[in-house]
């Protein structure tokens, strides 16, 4: 049998452990979340779908503006995905020449009125948004991270009993 201090210090080791499992078809809900918001925006077979203009990458989601008319729609769909996903905004690079040269300017003014500039990156063809937590600091591991440090002051409290 196992005796107080044995299970506080079996305690303070698994918790982290137990609280850091995730169900493992966490990602396929995310995905379907993701690709239900933009299909709102899908404007026919031929111009832009979120099937063809919207991929998902290992660091988040990559989305194609291109052939997209309603473009600050799609914009404040996204604002809402932003929070906790890395976006890169394929929007070109605005240049005269290009097929769409008010594409980029119109991306822009709706990222800059939703995010502060330290949430925005600017590429050469693209536009990304840094979630939250990257910003902050990496806020998921905060409360795994706390109940490891309480975990462990209960463990040294019943030590020093």
């Amino acid at each position: 049998m196992l005796s107080g201090t044995s299970f506080a210090v079996l305690f303070a080791v698994l918790l982290p452990l137990l609280l850091n499992i995730e169900p493992h078809n966490k990602g396929d809900r995310v995905k379907a979340d993701v690709r239900t918001r933009l299909a709102a925006h899908d404007e026919g077979r031929g111009r832009w779908r979120q099937l063809s203009h919207a991929r998902q990458e290992a660091a988040g989601w990559r989305i194609d503006m291109h052939d997209l008319t309603n473009v600050e729609a799609v914009v404040a769909t996204l604002v809402d995905l932003a929070a906790d996903h890395h976006l890169k905004l394929m929007v070109g690079e605005g240049s005269a020449r290009s097929k769409d040269p008010t594409l980029r300017p119109r991306v822009e003014a709706a990222l800059r009125s939703a995010f502060p500039p330290s949430r925005i990156r600017h590429g050469r063809k693209s536009l990304s948004t840094i979630p939250d937590a990257a910003v902050q600091g990496g806020g998921s591991l905060k409360v795994p991270v706390m109940l490891m440090t309480l975990s462990l002051v209960f463990v040294a409290l019943l030590l020093l009993r």
